[in-house]
């Protein structure tokens, strides 16, 4: 048990030392480029999925009102606009 303990442990040292931004340059493009062709609902498409996915999430998603929804899903696009613009700035994202 010891052992396992050490090993949590310098695994969680390697992972802090890893540049949070390895992601290759490549892999940014293609999100980069999923973002941009997205269709233009994609944040109520990512709540609706959730609320399907999780009874607790669509419960609460049904006690907010209209207006609460709406700022719900202009928050969640906004976010996904700006950690894609944002995506080399690991401060940022």
């Amino acid at each position: 048990m010891i052992a396992r303990r050490v090993n949590t442990t310098e695994s969680q040292k390697v992972s802090r030392n890893r540049d949070p931004i390895a992601m290759p340059q490549y892999l940014r493009a293609i999100i980069v480029s999923c973002m941009e062709n997205a269709r233009s609902d994609i944040a109520t498409r990512i709540i609706q999925r959730m609320a399907h996915r999780r009874d607790d999430f669509a419960q609460f998603c049904a006690n907010l009102s209209a207006e609460q929804t709406a700022d719900m899903v202009n928050s969640l696009k906004q976010l996904l606009i700006d950690v894609v613009k944002h995506i080399t700035s690991a401060e940022k994202v």
